[in-house]
């Protein structure tokens, strides 16, 4: 069982890796093409970075609902849920530092179109969408979690909520406002969703609940390997504790 551990913890790294270098070499297409909005260096690495950012905000999400629900509160204690709620803090920075960055770079350059784009997304018709994402995303998440005493299992699910509906609004505002603009000064265009795309994306996000809810009725939620090295750790901490109790009590 245990080499059965090892086995899925290494297929967990292969397949992480395969979708960084998936995602990276999607949007590493869209920076190659001369599109503003999608022509910058850092569009890779900060496309993959949001990626991991909504990625452990949904993993928190699951994870105190499986918590919750399965009474896992002695497996997942509330100090790991503090310690990832750290590392969605320092997520955080890093994913700021990126949008700095990515706009600070196109500002600097100073194109037309490329401006044009920056413009639309800070002061047009897309400035409510990004404004809204930079607060989800942002704002909430560095008041909330950079304070110990807030840092609380209900204020982590609520932020965590909030910055997959910004990060889903940050996908919106990469692609939308580039792909809308064309070099061809008579074909413009709008773009709406329409009642068949959000059905769409209504059936992948229920599907998704649906097929981890099953998951976790049939099959562990918690590895039992990582059960049993936590048992064998927690012994092997409290062992020189029992030792010098039983000595203070012979002597």
């Amino acid at each position: 069982m245990e080499n059965f551990g090892h086995l899925a913890d290494r297929h967990e790294r292969h397949a992480f890796l395969h979708r960084y270098f998936r995602s990276h070499q999607c949007f590493f297409v869209f920076s190659v093409t001369y599109k503003p909005g999608w022509h910058t260096t850092i569009l890779p690495p900060f496309f993959v970075l949001g990626a991991i950012f909504s990625g452990v905000a949904t993993v928190i999400v699951v994870m105190v609902a499986i918590r919750k629900y399965y009474g896992l509160d002695k497996w997942v204690t509330d100090y790991h849920l503090d310690r990832i709620a750290a590392f969605l803090l320092a997520l955080t920075c890093f994913w700021l530092y990126a949008m700095l960055v990515e706009h600070l770079l196109t500002i600097y350059v100073g194109k037309p179109a490329e401006m044009k784009i920056i413009f639309d997304r800070f002061f047009g018709r897309f400035s409510l969408m990004f404004w809204i994402m930079f607060a989800l995303c942002c704002i909430v998440p560095l008041f909330v979690l950079a304070v110990p005493k807030w840092r609380t299992i209900p204020n982590l699910v609520i932020v965590s909520i909030l910055i997959n509906i910004g990060m889903w609004l940050e996908r919106y505002v990469i692609i939308v406002p580039s792909a809308i603009n064309t070099k061809l000064p008579w074909a413009k265009a709008y773009y709406f969703p329409s009642w068949v795309e959000i059905a769409i994306t209504a059936g992948w996000v229920s599907g998704f609940i649906l097929l981890l809810m099953l998951f976790t009725r049939f099959f562990p939620s918690i590895t039992v390997w990582e059960v049993k090295e936590g048992l064998h750790e927690t012994a092997h901490k409290a062992q020189p504790v029992l030792v010098a109790s039983t000595a203070k009590e012979n002597a």
